[in-house]
């Protein structure tokens, strides 16, 4: 029998930490100042994408899922573009089209499936577009800070938004 979907986050999340946790530079001092964008990457990154995709893969096969999982570079240019005011090039936004009508082709055939492989789209979309946002924050973060030391305090973090989540699925098993 296999793990019930919402035990899947916080165990993935868990194993990373422990592992990071073996890397000596992973401890390095941060300042406080850097916690609350740390936290808000743990929400975005981790928690809210990484127990969309479990839930969505209940709807969708992993395949469509992975090929979905594909266009993150997609998001992460699009809310960049957007939200963080970073300018793309004629050329980009052309790229940009383009990736998204490879998007619409994967997802649409899909939707023969029945409105949960609907459901389960939209959990992806909703998932890419948070790492959109995340790895616009994480790069600043971690070119200020260093990649280890930013990414296991967001495991931490996230760690913590989704035990208890995670605990409520342990009568499942």
């Amino acid at each position: 029998k296999s793990f019930p979907a919402i035990m899947i986050t916080p165990m993935r999340i868990a194993f990373g930490f422990a592992a990071l946790a073996c890397v000596p530079a992973s401890r390095a001092r941060i300042p406080r100042s850097a916690w609350p964008r740390i936290i808000a990457l743990a929400a975005v990154w981790m928690a809210i994408p990484l127990t969309m995709f479990p839930f969505a893969e209940e709807r969708v096969s992993s395949s469509v899922t992975g090929m979905l999982n594909g266009a993150t570079p997609l998001f992460v240019a699009t809310v960049g573009a957007i939200v963080f005011k970073k300018r793309a090039s004629k050329a980009q936004v052309n790229g940009l089209l383009v990736g998204f009508a490879g998007v619409i082709i994967i997802a649409v055939p899909t939707f023969n499936e029945g409105s949960s492989s609907i459901v389960g789209i939209a959990l992806i979309v909703a998932a890419l577009t948070c790492y959109g946002f995340a790895l616009n924050v994480a790069l600043p973060l971690q070119q200020a800070h260093g990649s280890l030391p930013i990414l296991w305090r967001a495991q931490a973090a996230a760690l913590v938004m989704t035990t208890p989540f995670g605990l409520t699925g342990v009568n499942d098993i």
